[in-house]
């Protein structure tokens, strides 16, 4: 199936979040000085800190990291910067909420000082209570307000991509109940009212946003079955579907890169 490039776009009830929210000065910085001298430092050095999606698990028991979004973006930034090396640190682990990266973030961010934070969460801890969204909303807020100080490192928050929206034979036996919930909570705007506190938070702290669900959104929009595009038809982009997200952070980062190159 081919994967439409739409970064954007206004479906029923939704409307994209902006996407220039924060600067991305320090990682530009730090492209330039490393495309001028090789030897200026270390390498460029991004860290994807997510949940299952981040960390590149596909279907049940499957790990596809060479497929995962971010790996993809190193390699789309290495195409774009060939002087230029990115190292990417997987910092995704299945199954953990926000909360859980709050409590982790010392470690697994703020530890290695890097130019680049990448943080998606959101596929866990999914719920239509305004408590659920409270904590969601609070624990972004705590990893963003922890990097920015203890940091130089820029970020970009990723909105939740969709998860299933309908009944599918992908899923496992075990999983069902699982599927259920998932569809009604796609179906009944809990998905997308979670992608909008990510979006609300970033314009709050001033960092800038990747609206991955506002790129599935678009593919929904033309026609696309996205529940075919998750590898284990609950909540995991298959390998190729990864290219959504990666389009979309991708183009943020282009997007200011360009017009800082006009200045």
């Amino acid at each position: 199936m081919r994967l439409l490039t739409i970064a954007l776009c206004f479906s029923a009830g939704y409307t994209a979040m902006a996407q220039e929210v924060g600067s991305l000065n320090h990682f530009f910085e730090r492209i330039e000085a490393k495309a001028k001298n090789f030897r200026d430092g270390r390498h460029l050095l991004i860290v994807a800190f997510g949940d299952s999606i981040t960390m590149g698990s596909t279907a049940k028991n499957t790990l596809e990291p060479q497929k995962v979004y971010h790996e993809r973006l190193r390699q789309k930034l290495e195409k774009q910067f060939p002087a230029v090396v990115f190292n990417v640190i997987n910092a995704g682990i299945g199954g953990e909420t926000a909360g859980d990266g709050l409590k982790r973030v010392n470690r697994d961010v703020i530890a290695v000082q890097p130019d680049l934070v990448l943080v998606a969460f959101g596929a866990n801890g999914l719920g239509s209570s305004e408590e659920s969204q409270a904590a969601y909303k609070e624990a972004l807020e705590g990893i963003v307000s922890n990097i920015k100080e203890k940091t130089q490192a820029d970020i970009i928050l990723l909105t939740t991509p969709f998860m299933a929206s309908r009944d599918n034979q992908t899923v496992t036996p075990g999983q069902r109940d699982q599927l259920q919930r998932l569809i009604t909570l796609q179906n009944s705007g809990a998905v997308e009212r979670f992608s909008w506190i990510a979006g609300e938070v970033g314009r709050e702290k001033n960092v800038a946003v990747a609206d991955v669900y506002a790129a599935w959104a678009a593919q929904q929009q033309a026609g696309v079955d996205t529940t075919a595009l998750l590898a284990n038809g609950l909540n995991h982009p298959t390998g190729d579907a990864h290219e959504i997200g990666a389009d979309t952070v991708f183009d943020v980062i282009m997007g200011q890169w360009k017009e800082r190159r006009k200045e």
